[in-house]
């Protein structure tokens, strides 16, 4: 088929004119040259496309690193502020139980008084001390606790009665706070007890 189509051309170039022959080679040339063209133009057209999804992807992934730079920094500031209020929750502990003995041991040197004879039976109602007459003597002895005493492990410091739940501890606060300033000629503070 090739040699019988060679063989077609061969003699329609003989056929024709050297005119005829230079106009078809360059006819032949411009088809040629046109389908290159638009093989370079879609080719460029897509270069183009795949140069704006790149740039697209390079602004997302650059706001994808800021979003983990924040997340990463806001994650270290909350392990901070847990790490603060820990601290903060234990020394205040440490701070109301050490006023709650404090205050115990003001109202133990206080005992028999008729002024405090309220404040001794509310105690009494709230199960911080005892019914018999010598319920504050540890206290008068100087055994009440405070921050530097220790247990026998000697790992945490010893709490005063009424320290040991949360459930009581608040009802308990809040009773004594209210019977103190009942008592009290001034407002009270904890922190200015002596």
């Amino acid at each position: 088929l090739q040699k019988a189509a060679g063989g077609c051309v061969e003699a329609d170039l003989a056929g024709c004119s050297k005119e005829e022959i230079v106009h078809r080679l360059r006819r032949e040339e411009a088809e040629k040259l046109a389908g290159v063209n638009r093989q370079l133009q879609e080719h460029l057209r897509k270069i183009h496309e795949l140069k704006d999804v790149n740039g697209q992807l390079q602004v997302e992934n650059c706001e994808l690193r800021d979003l983990c730079c924040f997340l990463d920094e806001d994650q270290l500031k909350a392990k901070c502020l847990a790490c603060h209020w820990q601290i903060f929750r234990h020394h205040t502990a440490q701070v109301l139980c050490y006023e709650v003995a404090r205050c115990l041991h003001k109202l133990a040197s206080l005992e028999g008084r008729p002024r405090f004879s309220l404040i001794l039976s509310s105690l009494r109602d709230l199960g911080w001390i005892g019914d018999g007459p010598g319920s504050f003597s540890d206290c008068s002895a100087g055994l009440c606790p405070s921050p530097t005493t220790s247990t026998t492990s000697g790992d945490t410091p010893a709490l005063p009665v009424g320290c040991s739940s949360s459930s009581s501890e608040s009802d308990s606060t809040r009773g004594m706070t209210s019977l103190l300033l009942l008592s009290s000629p001034i407002p009270f503070w904890p922190y200015n007890v002596t």
